[in-house]
């Protein structure tokens, strides 16, 4: 059977233990009813039979019946404590269906604000210092037009104009070079065909010297050309103790030829 422990639970016979927040099944009242409804008061107090009495013949007489007698009720038991095994929560609720509401309309848009004024202009930057001045050779100056010039870079020029109207070599310009001397010479050499079809421009530089008998070439060199024919020559030769500028045309045409020739000197 089952019984009733001091803090109010009950021990069922298996040794299980009933909270008052445990799952009761329907074979346990039978163990736990007992415990849960008050007992019966013992003894029963009833109420006496009929009596009967004889008088004379014996004869019975109705004898009054004693009254039957009422039990007291029993008292309240004392309500047990609540139990510390709480019970299994339940399910969480279904999340409400989302607001079908429509979107309300969009604000209005604000004024534009207004432009700020411009600042006033920075100082201007100091100027920085100069850059040094470049130290690159000094190009060769323009042939002057006369030896008598003098304070030129040339020397001696000389200048003439020719035609030709062969192959044939033609001497324009020429010098003479003085005995135990050495010099630089340089020429610049315009050709032009006389219907216009072609032209040409040559500037050449040499050194020369005269030791004894004869002038002596050095190495010519081209310091620009620019001959849109591609056939005309001029070079620098020298005859005997003379420097001279020599040009070759083309067989059949007629060329002008002008020849500025000088000898370099310092300023």
């Amino acid at each position: 059977m089952a019984i009733r422990l001091p803090d109010g639970s009950i021990q069922m016979s298996d040794g299980r233990i009933l909270y008052a927040n445990s799952v009761i099944l329907a074979a346990d009242l039978i163990e736990v009813l007992p415990l849960l409804i008050p007992p019966p008061t013992w003894p029963f107090m009833g109420g006496g039979g009929n009596g009967q009495s004889f008088i004379n013949n014996n004869s019975p007489s109705a004898g009054g019946g004693g009254g039957g007698g009422t039990g007291a009720n029993g008292a309240q038991g004392v309500q047990g404590p609540q139990g510390t095994n709480p019970g299994v929560q339940g399910p969480q609720g279904n999340q409400g269906v989302a607001g079908t509401g429509a979107q309300g309309a969009q604000g209005l848009r604000g004024f534009q604000g207004f432009q700020g004024t411009q600042g006033p202009q920075g100082n201007q930057g100091n100027l920085g210092p100069q850059g040094n001045i470049g130290t690159g050779t000094q190009g060769f100056q323009g042939l002057q037009g006369s030896s008598s010039g003098g304070g030129g870079l040339f020397e001696n020029n000389q200048s003439n104009t020719v035609g030709t109207t062969d192959a044939t070599p033609t001497v324009v310009v020429s010098e003479t070079i003085p005995a135990l001397s050495v010099a630089t010479f340089r020429a610049v050499v315009d050709a032009r065909y006389n219907d216009g079809s072609q032209h040409a421009s040559f500037v050449k530089t040499i050194r020369v010297h005269r030791e004894g008998a004869g002038a002596v070439l050095g190495i010519e060199n081209a310091d620009y050309t620019d001959d849109s024919s591609f056939a005309l020559t001029a070079t620098f030769t020298v005859s005997g103790n003379d420097i001279q500028m020599t040009v070759i045309g083309v067989a059949a045409t007629n060329i002008t030829w002008k020849v500025r020739m000088g000898r370099v000197i310092l300023p």
